[in-house]
């Protein structure tokens, strides 16, 4: 599973937590560009994540905007890299809890394979959420 350094701070990201909850997969973590954390804008160093995806690969798990640091990723950008070095069945998730209220979402465009959002975000009610994802998308 690939994901992003300062996002999605979930238990998992902690091998003792892995290991006590006896789950066998790999997490890397895709650090930000040098060059974007002197400029604060913070962008994902593509050209890692080109080393991490491999036919192995069975996750990569993105924020679109990242609500830590104030960064849009390039969601074509890593379904492009995905596309050229990734499984066919890895799955790609958009986490768009923070950019769905406040741009225009293109699923499609965006090449992903699976799209998430909270509502509490939108100024709905919290336990409420959409999973977008594509019919032909077969999970392992």
């Amino acid at each position: 599973m690939i994901k992003r350094q300062y996002d999605n701070r979930l238990p998992i990201n902690y091998p003792e937590e892995q290991q006590r909850r006896n789950l066998s997969f790999p997490l890397s973590h895709l650090p930000t560009s040098p060059a974007a954390t002197l400029t604060l804008l913070a962008g994902l160093d593509y050209e890692h994540l080109k080393t991490l995806v491999t036919p192995r690969t069975k996750i990569i798990s993105i924020v679109h905007t990242s609500n830590t640091l104030g960064c849009t990723t390039d969601t074509k950008m890593i379904a492009s890299i995905k596309a050229e070095q990734g499984h066919p069945d890895c799955a790609y998730i958009v986490d768009g809890c923070q950019s769905l209220p406040h741009m225009p979402v293109d699923v499609q465009a965006m090449g992903c394979d699976f799209y998430v959002a909270s509502s509490h975000k939108m100024c709905g009610p919290t336990g409420v959420g959409l999973l977008w994802g594509k019919e032909e998308v077969r999970l392992i």
